[in-house]
């Protein structure tokens, strides 16, 4: 039996600041209408043939994952996620 603990935060480690907001582009296979961007937190919505492109800013890894479990949730299929930050969308 394994005895999980919780982990221990080093005080000796440095703290790494991270900028939080990110410009991300995610695809998805399936064609999600354009009204579907306020749910996804004010993404644009582009297709690409059969796929939908999820494109811009996300505040945070916690909005991230909140994008990925609503896409999870509509039963799409996660083709792609790329941060792209300073990157012009192809």
């Amino acid at each position: 039996m394994n005895n999980l603990t919780q982990p221990q935060l080093n005080a000796s480690l440095p703290i790494v600041n991270h900028p939080s907001r990110r410009t991300y582009r995610i695809r998805v296979t399936g064609r999600l209408d354009d009204a579907w961007s306020d749910w996804f937190s004010g993404l644009t919505l582009t297709h690409e043939d059969e796929a939908t492109v999820l494109y811009g800013v996300v505040a945070d890894q916690s909005a991230l994952h909140g994008i990925l479990r609503k896409i999870h949730d509509l039963g799409l299929e996660l083709v792609e996620v790329k941060r792209v930050d300073d990157e012009v969308m192809r």
